[in-house]
């Protein structure tokens, strides 16, 4: 299992004019009703309005390169204020694990899914190729390491990626060191077996944080004691955010024990007073 967070930045009023699903999500996004991601990753909004299930495939590739089948990722978000002075923790839902794919599967039809129209994409098709391409943010705010996201890098440094993706042309297929790149089966999909899957629609506060304090402090509710018992206790750290300053908020992998049915049946019994989308 692992526990992850997604970082909600509250302003996106400065980021321009997108396509239809896009400006439908950044509406959204700036209304405050629901803590998404910037990009839309993972992709809860994109997987409400396509109807098709959550996917994860720009951020936190690392973990994602880690995740096997069956695995359940846990979500977490987290809001400041504008000074950043006082920070909010919500628990989100949690996910199983049931395909990883690759952008050659992104673009083609798995089980009639259309991946392709999400909005948590790196690249599309385009010529002999492909090219640079993240619907969810305008240009200026596009990854730079692209590549390094969604690319095998058995073999290669980061660098590498990086000088082959700032050199690459649109519609020429992606190389690495003069090699052609092989895509990683590092997008995720979620299940959407309400038996394995769990996102609530109004997430609820379970912690807090102020400046000057290391780490946050769980709110002493019903909720959050249950959703801490359920995760962070069998964690090796017991806080969302660690002691590192320039990485408060790394994951942390938590191996609860007893089934996932048996896990599942007890967060929804934690969270049952609370609203489901």
């Amino acid at each position: 299992m692992t526990v992850v967070y997604i970082s909600r930045i509250p302003d996106a009023s400065n980021l321009g004019e997108f396509p239809p699903l896009a400006q439908a999500f950044r509406e959204d996004f700036s209304s405050g009703n629901w803590p998404y991601d910037i990009g839309d990753d993972p992709s809860f909004f994109s997987a409400q309005a396509l109807g098709g299930p959550v996917t994860w495939g720009v951020c936190r590739q690392d973990v994602r390169n880690q995740l096997i089948v069956g695995d359940v990722v846990v979500f977490f978000a987290v809001t400041f204020d504008e000074a950043r002075i006082n920070g909010e923790y919500k628990f989100i839902g949690a996910l199983t694990v049931r395909q990883r794919i690759d952008m050659n599967e992104v673009f083609g039809e798995v089980s009639g899914i259309r991946y392709d129209q999400y909005l948590n994409l790196l690249v599309r098709p385009s010529g002999t190729g492909w090219e640079h391409f993240e619907p969810a943010l305008p240009p200026d705010h596009w990854h730079d390491d692209w590549m390094w996201r969604i690319c095998d890098h058995t073999g290669y440094r980061k660098v590498m990626f990086l000088q082959s993706g700032g050199n690459h042309r649109r519609g020429d297929p992606l190389v690495t060191a003069g090699i052609p790149a092989t895509f990683a089966p590092n997008y995720i999909v979620f299940s959407t077996d309400p038996e394995q899957s769990l996102v609530l629609n109004d997430p609820p506060l379970i912690a807090a944080w102020q400046r000057g304090g290391e780490l946050e402090e769980w709110l002493d509710t019903h909720v959050a004691k249950e959703i801490w018992s359920l995760t962070l206790a069998y964690s090796h750290r017991d806080h969302l955010r660690t002691r590192n300053r320039q990485q408060p908020h790394r994951q942390a992998w938590a191996d609860p024990p007893f089934p996932r049915d048996d896990w599942f049946q007890k967060l929804r019994q934690a969270t049952s007073g609370l609203k489901d989308p």
